[in-house]
């Protein structure tokens, strides 16, 4: 998502009880997260701004005027009583697609075919949701439960060859094969990561030790100066996103560190606990 500033609606479905969204942003569409205003209950508008800050810049400069624009929305706030939460996911610092680690070239390009299923421009949304999901549904019988084309029903086979991807799945199932067939957890992993495949497909980018401490400055100036004009986090809550291969595991402790350190220097009095209730 670029840089900008949007309101949408998030509530629960009425019919499937879900969380969904009004936004049509890709990035909530690619994920069958859409759903149309009326058919949404206990509903809250969300006022989402998005505000970039470059890594592969060292400019001061940049980071600063990032920096003012935050703290110009912080100003803004209508209800300027309510705490603030300050999220810190480490894959901001360093990132990499876990596709790109499991699978060859041939696999990993067979497999962004198949899974990548944007709407047309004139597509009405909440129809392509419909799709999308019986999209991940039927493949989730091909590539989690192993069924071959002539085992899949009449219609799913129709919906498929509508769509024009019968051959790039038996192509991306024969890929795949050395792997699904000595690891059945592994097809699970693969077919999750497809469910939500955009254009650009998954962040991929592994940081130097040099860009990593240029994201932890960006942070630092950041709380710096939210502590300086009293915009005192309430919460700070920090996603390793190790598990799921996102953020190196050989990188996440260091960037964690330089995190926690950042944190403190600048919210002393903030107590830190592990997901354990260990004191950090």
């Amino acid at each position: 998502m670029t840089d900008k500033s949007t309101k949408f609606y998030i509530g629960k479905h009425s019919e499937t009880g879900k969380i969904r969204v009004t936004s049509t942003e890709t990035y909530f569409t690619s994920e069958c997260l859409y759903s149309r205003e009326d058919e949404l209950v206990d509903k809250k508008e969300i006022h989402l701004h998005i505000v970039t800050f470059d890594l592969s810049s060292e400019s001061h400069d940049s980071h600063i005027q990032s920096v003012n624009t935050i703290l110009q929305l912080l100003r803004a706030r209508d209800d300027k009583q309510r705490g603030i939460i300050l999220d810190c996911d480490l894959d901001f610092f360093s990132v990499q697609n876990p596709l790109k680690l499991l699978l060859s070239d041939e696999a990993f390009v067979t497999h962004h075919e198949v899974y990548y299923l944007p709407p047309t421009d004139e597509e009405d949304r909440t129809l392509y949701t419909k799709k999308k999901e019986k999209f991940n549904d039927v493949m989730r019988k091909v590539i989690v439960d192993g069924l071959t084309m002539s085992e899949l029903n009449a219609e799913h086979v129709d919906f498929i060859e509508n769509l024009g991807r019968a051959e790039a799945i038996q192509r991306l199932v024969h890929v795949l094969k050395p792997l699904t067939e000595l690891d059945k957890e592994m097809s699970l992993i693969i077919h999750e990561f497809g469910l939500g495949m955009d254009a650009d497909g998954l962040p991929h980018h592994r940081s130097s030790e040099e860009e990593i401490a240029t994201g932890i400055k960006a942070l630092g100036l950041l709380a710096k100066e939210m502590a300086q004009n009293h915009f005192r986090p309430h919460l700070i809550t920090i996603a390793r996103s190790s598990d799921d291969d996102y953020c190196p595991r050989d990188q996440v402790d260091a960037i964690q560190a330089y995190v926690i350190a950042t944190l403190k220097d600048h919210f002393p009095d903030v107590s830190m606990f592990q997901s354990n209730d260990t004191p950090i």
